[in-house]
């Protein structure tokens, strides 16, 4: 698993860290396969009851780094996030409501 996110489980608690403070936690491709394989570990785990998503350092998330994407790449990937948000971490709360 990648650096760049991080997860820990205590207390039937998983906490998914966005780790890269030096640029706000800008999501690009490996942080989204990261988080990806991250969701699925613990969507798996029958322990876990609730998850905290955080971002390292100063900022939650800056947004999609245009350094390291391109925008086609960056908006591709944003319909299945928001989808895995909906559907397995808040279901009643739709991605970018």
């Amino acid at each position: 698993m990648s650096d760049t996110v991080l997860l820990a489980i205590q207390d039937q608690i998983a906490t998914i860290t966005l780790n890269r403070p030096k640029v706000f936690n800008a999501m690009n491709q490996d942080m989204g396969a990261a988080l990806r394989e991250v969701a699925q570990r613990v969507l798996e785990d029958d322990g876990v009851r609730a998850v905290l998503l955080r971002g390292a350092g100063a900022a939650f998330m800056a947004g999609g780094g245009v350094g390291a994407c391109s925008m086609p790449t960056v908006a591709s990937c944003l319909p299945s996030f928001c989808a895995w948000c909906g559907n397995s971490i808040m279901p009643s709360s739709p991605c970018g409501a």
